[in-house]
């Protein structure tokens, strides 16, 4: 038995919808596993960022004595 015009229709609009869906489901995948890599590489470089600003805070301490430094003035104050 062969199927109407529309019945053949309804059924290449499922698999045409079946397709799309399927092709927009591959598209986010692939994004988000782009995205994942971006993110531990920004976190390894934010990793490595705060090492060196620790190294550079031992320097500061080492030449300086015990301290902060202040972002708003730029100054390193000695802690009392």
């Amino acid at each position: 038995m062969k199927l109407s015009k529309e019945e053949l229709q309804t059924v290449n609009n499922f698999i045409s919808s079946y397709k799309r869906i399927n092709n927009e489901l591959t598209d986010i995948t692939d994004q988000l596993r782009e995205l994942s890599k971006r993110q531990q590489t920004l976190t390894e470089q934010l990793i490595d960022v705060r090492k060196s600003e620790n190294i550079f805070a031992e320097q500061l301490k080492n030449i300086y004595g015990e301290g902060t430094f202040n972002l708003e003035t730029l100054d390193y104050q000695l802690k009392n």
